[in-house]
């Protein structure tokens, strides 16, 4: 291992301009603006580089001087708190590498671990966001595979360009009066810019220093005067008439008594003559004149670093106003993902896929799964393994998967077709759909007259609701689970999405619920609320025929079926639907022809159903028609079983 930069030995002295070293800790002191101060050092920063001999002249200035920030960094928790704030939810618990290219994946991840790489990445990320710019060199191996990382010290660190273009970078080091650059090989260094101007970033500290002064010295000035008792100060009235004859104290007199009112205390106690008395000057709630311009100063504050009152501890927002703020936030995060994300790609995984002779398209997920995660995904992954019906194909590629998260070494399956999953699923149009509806003719009220309240006490066992012995085509049931589309309930557009049917996500994990409940017998409330968990379903919009989203006479949306009751009607709908067709399957691989319709009569079985009972179709006739209605509960009966 090998690194060609040097370690900055001499330690980070605390003189700051406006902190002062008291006896416990440190104190802002307002002698002048903290700007004025920036621009001192900028042009000392410069005329110091200009004068410099054996230095590149495309070496660029830093836009300001480091040691203010660095400084700040180590004393003040208003700088402190942003930037642990930005590390943390940029970087999260840690991240990894997904890819096509299992070998590759796991190479990586192995090499990120080993090289601990998020100890590294984190001091990288710090002083990025805290000064703009950040390197992190790499030392290679003899074949240009990373095996090394450091920080360098950001108070060194320059870049090059020429003729406006990134050219490398350097260390710039001072000993004794000597100079030395050592150059950098731009193919070993990650560069980490923020908000970068011409050459430089200028971090999320810099814009905002004119604001933590202000708050600084606001803060000094309430806190001086209030240990000063300054809004109750006393008055001493020293002197006056004896006997006609004017008594004054001489001035050193009331010097004297004056200084030894400097330390009062709760225990003092005064003997006067009548001569000296004490009166109290009352200039009101001194702490109520700062709270205005304290308050202006902090919203500044976080208007400047983005960061969410919420997340800095300010407790006093309006809930709609902390999503809102918490989903910009979120913006920014994710952009700043990206950046180091293609940094780290083209400086350390392609060079270390390359050494390996290998090449492969790589993401970079932030944020590792906690374990209660872990355990979740693989029940899941166990429940799926456990069908016999499931290809070869898709048995490999989750036992692969459940291998890495317990750390298993395996061999590599089979290269598989892995299709990208899509926002939206792409389904054919069908002629006349308008809803999760699965019939067209005009009888339908399928969510009229529910009383949803009074339903969602009501539980069913599988074969109580649907009216016949599940157990027994459970092998059929659950092979068209795995192969369903679920079109009815996946939207094939972003209207539709905007009209809360399913994401391609949403339909996956409605997949795998369902095919979970039929295996393991679940009541129909535990389908309702698996559903209401992790598919989430949002409000149901109606949508017009033309396949848009229909408005009432106030321009809202039409809400055909509310959230709160969604899970609920598709459980029973789609555990019917499943189930009618599996049986279906069934009676084709018995050789069974014909099939009879057997309604389930009750006060709320409509008109179309008890019409429809008794009727013979062929199997062909047969599909889709159950359920003839969303919560319908009808089911079929070969033609042999139909009692006479």
């Amino acid at each position: 291992m090998k690194f060609f930069g040097k370690l900055q030995t001499e330690q980070t002295k605390t003189n700051v301009p406006w902190i002062v070293a008291m006896n416990k800790g440190f104190t802002s002191v307002p002698y002048e603006s903290l700007m004025e101060k920036f621009k001192t050092e900028i042009r000392d920063t410069k005329t110091f580089l200009r004068m410099m001999s054996g230095v590149d002249k495309n070496i660029k200035d830093h836009p300001f001087s480091y040691k203010i920030l660095l400084d700040a960094y180590m004393n003040i928790g208003l700088v402190t708190c942003v930037v642990n704030k930005y590390v943390d939810y940029v970087l999260g618990p840690g991240f990894y590498v997904k890819s096509k290219n299992t070998k590759a994946e796991t190479l990586l991840n192995q090499h990120f671990k080993e090289m601990f790489l998020f100890g590294h990445v984190k001091e990288w990320m710090k002083y990025g966001y805290l000064l703009g710019c950040s390197g992190m060199e790499i030392s290679t191996d003899d074949k240009g595979s990373p095996n090394g990382y450091k920080q360098i010290d950001p108070e060194t660190f320059f870049l090059k360009y020429e003729k406006g273009n990134y050219a490398g970078a350097s260390q710039v080091l001072t000993n004794e009066g000597k100079t030395e650059e050592i150059p950098l090989d731009r193919k070993n260094v990650a560069v980490l810019n923020v908000n970068k101007i011409k050459y430089y970033g200028i971090g999320l500290i810099y814009p905002a220093m004119k604001y933590i002064d202000d708050i600084c010295k606001s803060s000094l000035d309430l806190h001086t005067l209030q240990n000063r008792k300054a809004n109750a100060p006393i008055w001493w009235r020293m002197g006056g008439i004896v006997n006609g004859q004017l008594l004054e104290p001489s001035a050193a007199d009331v010097a004297s008594w004056g200084k030894e009112q400097d330390y009062l205390n709760n225990k003092t106690e005064f003997s006067t003559s009548y001569l000296c008395e004490p009166k109290v000057i009352d200039f009101g709630q001194i702490g109520e004149k700062f709270s205005f311009v304290i308050d202006f100063d902090w919203k500044q504050y976080y208007t400047s670093v983005q960061v969410p009152q919420v997340l800095l501890g300010e407790g006093n927002v309006a809930e709609g106003l902390a999503n809102k703020q918490s989903e910009a936030f979120d913006k920014v995060v994710f952009s700043l993902q990206e950046e180091a994300e293609q940094v780290l790609i083209e400086q350390i995984c392609k060079p270390f896929l390359k050494a390996q002779g290998l090449v492969a398209e790589i993401d970079i997920i932030w944020g590792l799964p906690s374990q209660d995660e872990k355990n979740k995904k693989l029940a899941f992954y166990s429940d799926m393994l456990k069908n016999p019906m499931l290809s070869e194909g898709l048995r490999g590629s989750i036992e692969v998967e459940v291998a890495k998260m317990l750390d298993l070494q395996v061999e590599e399956a089979p290269a598989q077709e892995r299709r990208k999953e899509e926002d939206v699923i792409k389904q054919p149009e069908v002629p006349g759909e308008k809803s999760e509806c699965l019939h067209e003719h005009a009888r339908c009220t399928c969510e009229e007259g529910v009383d949803w309240e009074e339903e969602e006490k009501k539980d069913y066992s599988l074969k109580e609701w649907l009216n016949f012995n599940f157990g027994d085509y459970k092998k059929w049931i659950l092979k068209v689970i795995a192969k369903d589309n679920f079109e009815n309930l996946a939207a094939k557009n972003a209207e539709e999405v905007a009209a809360g049917k399913f994401t391609a996500r949403q339909v996956k994990n409605m997949r795998g619920i369902m095919d979970t409940a039929i295996r393991d017998d679940w009541t129909i409330r535990q389908i309702s609320n698996s559903i209401k968990t992790v598919v989430k379903p949002k409000d149901r919009y109606k949508i017009g025929d033309e396949g848009k989203l229909e408005l009432d006479k106030e321009g809202e949306l039409k809400l055909q079926l509310s959230a709160k009751y969604r899970s609920l009607m598709i459980a029973r709908t789609e555990t019917s639907r499943l189930s009618n067709t599996g049986l279906l399957e069934h009676y084709k691989d018995s050789n069974v022809e014909k099939v009879s319709w057997m309604s389930s009569p009750s006060e709320r079985t409509c008109d179309f159903c008890l019409g429809q009972y008794g009727k013979i179709m062929t199997l062909g006739e047969a599909q889709g028609q159950i359920p003839a209605h969303n919560l319908c509960r009808c089911t079929w009966r070969s033609v042999q079983e139909v009692p006479k």
